[in-house]
């Protein structure tokens, strides 16, 4: 996982499927706004990967996996939810 503050963020895609690229481009603009390094986020297709959802408990995607102060954290979906998405990154700051 990569570092984004004090937390490590992944965002599990599937190839380059609409709701994946959907995700990402989300999700960047997101860190850009809370002025984090959105090149510090990891990314994994799990068409290339399979066996990293299992190691992280990922059972659909897009799924955006947060690490921060001993706990994970997840979130599904395309992150169109701007105002979930801010919620969950909070623990990213």
């Amino acid at each position: 996982m990569s570092g984004v503050g004090d937390a490590q963020l992944t965002l599990f895609v599937a190839g380059d499927s609409p709701r994946s690229r959907h995700a990402r481009e989300v999700l960047r603009r997101a860190l850009a706004e809370r002025g984090l390094d959105p090149g510090a986020l990891e990314l994994v297709d799990v068409l290339a990967e399979p066996e990293r959802t299992l190691e992280h408990g990922v059972f659909a995607t897009p799924a955006l996996v947060l690490r921060a102060d001993g706990a994970t954290r997840s979130l599904y979906g395309d992150l169109s939810d701007e105002q979930g998405l801010q919620q969950f990154l909070s623990g990213a700051a």
